[in-house]
Parts: structure tokens; C-alpha cells; sequence
């Protein structure tokens, strides 16, 4: 495991900010030359501290309105019940993901989402017109 220093920190927190900054001008930030940034950048990615950039939209103005975690239990729990709920519900357009058995505890990019036997579905809810 690779022991972070505070140039580390400084770089990280700098690169949550706007991670699109360029190394030259994140080395001016930090004090370092342009190789020791980049080497420190890529030994972050390296060791898995940095998994990947991503960007931040801004939902409501992307036409998105909400993200619903979904718990649900049905009536009748036999795999052919199970199988077509889950056919059938994966054939929704705002359906992003189906988790489904008995695990106390899911995990998501998003966060933490409890579930208990049943099966999770994440949806993505488009705005209304």
C-alpha cells in the first residue's frame, strides 16, 4: 500500500477539483517540476488511489430529474416469477442496473444501499414535459 505525503494530498485535492488541469499548471500549483507531478500522478493511478477521471453533470439541466434506489420484494418468489420480473424490467429504458439476492449491503458508485431479499433496481428518471 503506498503511504500518501502531503504533496500527494495537495495533488489529489487539487485534481478533485478540476481533474481536466494540465500537469504544467498543477506543478506551478504544487511547487514540483512537470516530470516529479507527472510521476507522482501516474505512480497515484499505479497503487489504484486515482480509479479513473469522470465528470460532474449537472442533472437537472441534463433533463435528469432524480436517481431512485428501488427495493423490491415480489408476491411470489418462484425463478420463473423472478426470471420474467426481471426480464421485463430490464426492458425499461430508465432502468440502469438490477442487483438482486439476499446480501445485507450493496454497493454503488453512488453510495451505500441497504437491501434485504429482494431485488434492487436503480432508476434514472427523465424530466417530465
Amino acid at each position: 500500500m503506498k503511504t500518501l505525503d502531503s504533496t500527494d494530498h495537495k495533488i489529489l485535492n487539487f485534481l478533485q477539483e478540476d481533474s481536466t488541469v494540465s500537469v504544467k499548471d498543477l506543478a506551478q500549483k504544487i511547487g514540483l517540476s512537470f516530470t516529479a507531478t507527472y510521476e507522482r500522478i501516474k505512480s497515484l493511478k499505479h497503487h489504484g488511489i486515482i480509479r479513473k477521471n469522470v465528470v460532474l453533470i449537472d442533472a437537472e439541466l441534463a433533463g435528469f430529474e432524480i436517481m431512485a434506489y428501488c427495493n423490491i420484494v415480489l408476491k411470489e418468489q418462484s425463478n420463473n416469477k423472478l426470471q420474467e420480473f426481471e426480464r421485463k424490467i430490464k426492458s425499461e429504458p430508465q432502468v440502469l442496473e438490477v442487483v438482486k439476492g439476499k446480501a445485507d449491503q450493496v454497493e454503488m458508485d453512488q453510495g451505500q444501499v441497504m437491501e434485504r431479499d429482494g431485488i434492487l433496481v436503480v432508476l434514472k428518471a427523465k424530466k417530465m414535459i
